[in-house]
């Protein structure tokens, strides 16, 4: 009897599990709804709002799950109560994006809401990300972790190889192309257009860049064509400089800042919030340090670039791209040598 008893409650909690899977991973389908309101106007923030207090009730069922699992079933008791307090913490976040969407509805500053909504949708994907349930971002970081060790092993391979070296690879130089050096970046777009003066917005080359951004494009382009929901898939150094970019991004100069801009990114330091807490995933304090640092500036601000981080270390942040669709940006860092270059980052539209 006691044998037949244990395996009813292991057979429940079997099935508490399964349902609280899920619960979670419909939380997380809320999730990238609601993402919808960054770049959206009033009334669909005023319905973000509601998907955000569906979630709660939802976040409750699933709390009452995990707790009555672990009442039922001592054995899994560590594990779901753990699980439960993930839980109890995605419920917060969620209350500050319900929040956030009302403020929206009240015409509250649009950027600065949109700031708030993005911090908050990423810690709940870091809290979710303590629990594999299949979904698409789980996806997404592991082929970011491999496209981190293909690019970790273009790099090395060159250093081995003697064509660069680390130290150069990592001295963060930055050069603006004009003149006679615009030619030199024809073998990734065509030129002709481009102005003695150089580019609008600037580009910048380094003295290494032109011996692996043609064989970068290519990686980098391997990994957009996994997946058409997949829109982006860069690498930029901790300061936001892409040496180079997917084909897509180095089209044809056209000398239209408003095409351009869109069309060809390459060479591109892009330094606002959004890239630098990509670029520099992992490193508390990163927004301590300039823009634009040096590795002499990184520990002067007492951070250093090259710390250990745990090996599933990654950021998601959601956010309205100047391309006028709202994605999701993954990243995970970028180690060469043992030392921190910067990071990879893969873009994927919310569905």
């Amino acid at each position: 009897m006691v044998a037949a008893e244990v395996r009813k409650l292991s057979e429940r909690t079997r099935d508490s599990t399964k349902e609280i899977s899920r619960m979670v991973k419909g939380l997380q389908q809320e999730m990238a709804g609601l993402a919808s309101i960054i770049g959206n106007n009033v009334k669909e923030a005023e319905e973000a709002t509601k998907e955000a207090e569906a979630s709660l009730t939802n976040l409750a069922e699933i709390s009452e799950l995990v707790r009555r699992s672990t009442d039922e079933m001592g054995s899994v008791a560590a594990g779901n109560e753990e699980m439960a307090a993930t839980i109890d913490d995605v419920a917060a976040r969620v209350g500050k994006l319900s929040q956030s969407a009302r403020g929206m509805a009240e015409n509250v500053e649009a950027s600065t809401t949109s700031e708030e909504i993005g911090l908050a949708t990423m810690e709940v994907h870091r809290l979710l990300a303590r629990y594999k349930l299949g979904t698409f971002s789980e996806q997404v970081r592991g082929w970011a972790m491999e496209c981190a060790d293909e690019v970790r092993a273009l790099m090395e391979r060159a250093i081995d190889n003697g064509k660069l070296t680390l130290d150069q690879l990592l001295e963060w130089k930055y050069q603006e192309i004009n003149g006679p050096a615009i030619q030199r970046v024809s073998r990734l777009f065509n030129v002709r257009n481009v102005p003695q003066e150089g580019f609008k917005p600037p580009k910048y080359s380094t003295s290494w860049d032109h011996l692996l951004d043609v064989q970068l494009r290519s990686v980098l382009d391997s990994y957009l064509a996994k997946d058409r929901r997949l829109n982006n898939a860069c690498v930029p150094d901790l300061n936001g400089y892409n040496f180079t970019h997917l084909t897509k991004y180095c089209r044809d100069w056209t000398g239209d800042p408003r095409i351009d801009s869109v069309n060809n990114r390459a060479k591109w330091i892009t330094d606002y919030p959004v890239v630098l807490r990509a670029a520099r995933v992992g490193l508390n304090g990163w927004d301590r340090v300039p823009k634009r640092a040096t590795r002499v500036q990184f520990l002067s601000a007492r951070l250093d670039p090259d710390q250990k981080l745990p090996p599933n270390c990654f950021l998601i942040q959601t956010q309205a791209r100047d391309t006028g669709d709202t994605v999701c940006d993954l990243a995970v860092p970028l180690f060469v040598k043992g030392r921190r270059y910067g990071a990879v980052r893969l873009g994927f539209r919310v569905q």
